[in-house]
């Protein structure tokens, strides 16, 4: 396991960053606890990118 992982998604919540594993469609974001769709998520970290 890496010190520095990556965030592959960001909780359209809070905006947390969580490291997704696997292929799963929801995740609970582990900094508000609420959960969200992955495919949120991602959009999110696509747009913080830009």
């Amino acid at each position: 396991m890496e010190g520095n992982s990556k965030f592959n998604v960001i909780c359209p919540n809070c905006g947390a960053g969580a490291y997704l594993i696997g292929d799963a469609e929801e995740m609970i974001c582990p900094n508000c606890k609420k959960p969200f769709k992955v495919s949120e998520g991602k959009k999110r970290l696509k747009e913080m990118r830009l």
